[in-house]
């Protein structure tokens, strides 16, 4: 039976060092908690075979952590 990984990650704002956040901006990044998580689910699938599905909920500027995630494998 193949197995079949599920991976949550969570788009937050990247903004300027100044610390405000501007929210017209058009891009997201990952949280950094998910990106260890997303990794380590590629290792387990490159070992034993499966499938990966990496998914977001938020606003139009989360699609752009799905593009970076579908970017690591």
């Amino acid at each position: 039976m193949p197995h079949h990984i599920i991976v949550s990650i969570k788009s937050i704002v990247s903004g300027p060092p100044d610390g405000l956040v501007h929210h017209s901006q058009e891009t997201g990044e990952m949280n950094i908690f998910d990106r260890p998580v997303l990794e380590a689910a590629l290792r387990i699938r490159e070992e034993i075979g499966g499938s990966i599905t990496a998914m977001t909920m938020g606003p139009e500027a989360s699609k752009y952590v799905l593009f970076e995630a579908m970017s690591m494998g």
